[in-house]
Protein backbone atom coordinates (compact mmCIF):
# COMPACT_ATOMS: atom_id res chain seq x y z
CA UNK A 1 0.00 0.00 0.00
CA UNK A 2 1.17 3.51 -0.74
CA UNK A 3 -0.65 5.09 2.05
CA UNK A 4 -0.36 2.91 5.29
CA UNK A 5 -1.97 4.94 7.50
CA UNK A 6 -5.31 4.98 5.51
CA UNK A 7 -8.25 2.54 6.72
CA UNK A 8 -9.50 1.38 3.27
CA UNK A 9 -12.84 -0.48 3.23
CA UNK A 10 -13.29 -4.12 2.48
CA UNK A 11 -12.90 -5.33 -0.94
CA UNK A 12 -17.18 -6.69 -0.61
CA UNK A 13 -17.80 -2.66 -0.30
CA UNK A 14 -16.14 -1.81 -3.62
CA UNK A 15 -17.87 -4.56 -5.35
CA UNK A 16 -21.07 -3.62 -3.57
CA UNK A 17 -20.49 -0.10 -5.52
CA UNK A 18 -19.43 -1.01 -8.23
CA UNK A 19 -22.21 -3.55 -8.99
CA UNK A 20 -24.75 -1.32 -8.26
CA UNK A 21 -23.50 1.40 -10.65
CA UNK A 22 -23.86 -1.93 -13.12
CA UNK A 23 -19.89 -2.30 -13.91
CA UNK A 24 -19.97 -5.61 -13.33
CA UNK A 25 -22.10 -8.76 -14.40
CA UNK A 26 -22.95 -11.58 -12.03
CA UNK A 27 -21.31 -14.43 -12.32
CA UNK A 28 -23.04 -17.77 -13.84
CA UNK A 29 -24.64 -20.16 -11.79
CA UNK A 30 -23.52 -23.43 -11.72
CA UNK A 31 -25.45 -26.74 -12.70
CA UNK A 32 -25.40 -28.73 -9.97
CA UNK A 33 -26.01 -32.53 -10.42
CA UNK A 34 -27.11 -35.53 -8.92
CA UNK A 35 -23.70 -37.63 -7.41
CA UNK A 36 -23.87 -41.06 -9.86
CA UNK A 37 -22.51 -44.16 -7.31
CA UNK A 38 -24.23 -46.77 -9.44
CA UNK A 39 -20.76 -47.57 -10.73
CA UNK A 40 -18.88 -47.93 -7.38
CA UNK A 41 -22.83 -49.82 -5.64
CA UNK A 42 -20.99 -53.15 -6.64
CA UNK A 43 -17.36 -52.32 -5.45
CA UNK A 44 -17.00 -54.51 -2.28
CA UNK A 45 -13.26 -54.49 -1.74
CA UNK A 46 -9.97 -52.80 -2.74
CA UNK A 47 -8.59 -53.29 -5.88
CA UNK A 48 -11.81 -54.39 -7.70
CA UNK A 49 -12.13 -50.85 -9.33
CA UNK A 50 -9.54 -48.53 -10.11
CA UNK A 51 -10.65 -45.18 -11.69
CA UNK A 52 -8.75 -43.17 -13.85
CA UNK A 53 -8.62 -39.48 -14.95
CA UNK A 54 -6.90 -36.66 -16.13
CA UNK A 55 -8.07 -33.55 -14.03
CA UNK A 56 -7.61 -30.69 -16.84
CA UNK A 57 -4.75 -28.74 -17.26
CA UNK A 58 -3.95 -25.65 -15.67
CA UNK A 59 -1.04 -22.88 -15.84
CA UNK A 60 2.00 -23.19 -13.25
CA UNK A 61 3.32 -19.88 -12.04
CA UNK A 62 6.15 -20.14 -14.27
CA UNK A 63 3.04 -20.27 -17.30
CA UNK A 64 4.21 -23.57 -18.06
CA UNK A 65 1.08 -26.25 -18.36
CA UNK A 66 0.63 -28.86 -16.16
CA UNK A 67 -1.37 -31.77 -16.96
CA UNK A 68 -2.10 -34.22 -13.69
CA UNK A 69 -3.63 -37.75 -14.19
CA UNK A 70 -5.42 -39.71 -11.25
CA UNK A 71 -5.85 -43.25 -10.22
CA UNK A 72 -7.84 -43.74 -7.46
CA UNK A 73 -9.64 -46.61 -5.43
CA UNK A 74 -13.03 -47.18 -5.73
CA UNK A 75 -13.56 -48.63 -2.93
CA UNK A 76 -11.12 -46.66 -0.24
CA UNK A 77 -11.11 -43.74 -2.27
CA UNK A 78 -7.35 -43.99 -1.90
CA UNK A 79 -5.13 -41.77 -4.19
CA UNK A 80 -3.17 -44.21 -5.88
CA UNK A 81 -1.76 -42.09 -8.18
CA UNK A 82 -1.54 -38.16 -9.10
CA UNK A 83 0.95 -37.39 -11.40
CA UNK A 84 1.64 -34.75 -13.91
CA UNK A 85 2.76 -35.67 -17.17
CA UNK A 86 4.18 -33.97 -19.97
CA UNK A 87 1.70 -35.42 -22.68
CA UNK A 88 -1.40 -37.09 -22.71
CA UNK A 89 -0.05 -39.79 -24.57
CA UNK A 90 -0.17 -43.73 -23.80
CA UNK A 91 3.13 -44.41 -23.04
CA UNK A 92 3.57 -41.41 -20.16
CA UNK A 93 -0.18 -43.27 -18.68
CA UNK A 94 1.44 -46.92 -19.46
CA UNK A 95 4.11 -45.99 -16.93
CA UNK A 96 2.58 -44.88 -14.28
CA UNK A 97 -0.18 -47.56 -14.61
CA UNK A 98 2.37 -49.74 -14.68
CA UNK A 99 4.74 -48.95 -11.71
CA UNK A 100 1.15 -48.63 -9.60
CA UNK A 101 0.29 -51.73 -10.59
CA UNK A 102 3.42 -53.34 -9.81
CA UNK A 103 3.45 -52.11 -6.27
CA UNK A 104 -0.91 -52.77 -5.35
CA UNK A 105 -1.38 -55.43 -8.06
CA UNK A 106 -3.44 -55.22 -10.54
CA UNK A 107 -7.35 -54.17 -10.50
CA UNK A 108 -10.30 -56.35 -11.67
CA UNK A 109 -11.68 -53.98 -13.46
CA UNK A 110 -10.86 -50.12 -14.51
CA UNK A 111 -12.82 -47.19 -14.79
CA UNK A 112 -12.43 -43.86 -16.78
CA UNK A 113 -14.09 -40.69 -17.93
CA UNK A 114 -11.86 -39.05 -20.56
CA UNK A 115 -9.12 -41.61 -21.66
CA UNK A 116 -10.98 -43.83 -24.11
CA UNK A 117 -8.04 -44.50 -26.23
CA UNK A 118 -6.71 -46.57 -23.43
CA UNK A 119 -9.43 -48.68 -23.22
CA UNK A 120 -9.89 -49.05 -27.14
CA UNK A 121 -6.56 -50.65 -26.93
CA UNK A 122 -7.24 -53.18 -24.72
CA UNK A 123 -4.16 -52.42 -22.97
CA UNK A 124 -5.11 -53.03 -19.52
CA UNK A 125 -6.21 -57.06 -19.48
CA UNK A 126 -8.93 -56.28 -17.40
CA UNK A 127 -12.33 -55.46 -18.36
CA UNK A 128 -13.15 -51.36 -18.13
CA UNK A 129 -15.95 -50.01 -17.02
CA UNK A 130 -16.42 -46.80 -18.88
CA UNK A 131 -19.02 -43.72 -17.15
CA UNK A 132 -21.71 -42.29 -19.16
CA UNK A 133 -20.02 -38.97 -17.93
Amino acid sequence: MLQPDVVWPAASTFGNILSRAGLTSPRKKRKRTTPCSEPFSQVTGPNQLWCMDFKGYFATGDGKRCDPFTITDAHSRYLIRCQIVSRMDLSQVRAICEAAMREYGVPARIRTDNVHRLQARGYWGCPSSRSAG
